[in-house]
C-alpha cells in the first residue's frame, strides 16, 4: 500500500503548483493541517481510504475531501476557489511516489455558512483511483 504521506505530498504539490489557484489562495493557506490564524481563503485536504477489492492489481480508491473557507461576503469566493481546485485536479493523474494515479474525478460540492455567521465553508469531494 502507498504511504498516506506520499498521497498528501502529491496533492499538496499539485495544489501549490497551480498558478491560478495560488493567485487567489496563499500557499501558506493550503495543506492538510493549517494554522488557525492564517489568511483567508483556506484550503485543507484530507482523504478516506477505500479498498476496491482489486487485490491482484493493487488498485485502491480514495475519497479526496477539499475543505475551503472564505471570509468574503457571500459564497462567491468559495465557489471561485472550488472551480480552481476542480481545474487543478479533475481528470489529471497525480504523481505519487511508489505508485500510479489513474486520475481524479469530481464527485460533488456543498457550501454553507459557519456558525459565526461570517465564514463560508465549501466541501468538494473527488474520487482518486491509484495503484501500486
Amino acid at each position: 500500500m502507498i504511504p498516506t504521506s506520499q498521497i498528501d505530498t502529491a496533492i499538496y504539490q499539485r495544489l501549490i503548483g497551480d498558478a491560478a489557484l495560488t493567485a487567489v489562495v496563499p500557499v501558506s493557506s493550503i495543506g492538510s493541517h493549517l494554522p488557525q490564524d492564517g489568511p483567508f481563503p483556506h484550503i485543507r485536504f484530507r482523504f478516506e481510504d477505500e479498498d476496491l477489492g482489486i487485490k491482484d492489481e493493487g488498485a485502491l480508491s480514495c475519497t479526496l475531501i477539499i475543505d475551503i473557507w472564505s471570509d468574503y461576503k457571500g459564497e462567491q469566493q468559495v465557489r471561485q476557489v472550488r472551480d480552481l481546485v476542480y481545474n487543478a485536479l479533475q481528470d489529471t493523474p497525480l504523481t505519487i511516489a511508489g505508485g500510479d494515479c489513474f486520475g481524479t474525478t469530481f464527485q460533488g460540492f456543498v457550501t454553507f455558512l459557519e456558525n459565526d455567521g461570517v465564514v463560508h465553508h465549501g466541501v468538494a469531494n473527488f474520487n482518486l483511483l491509484y495503484g501500486e
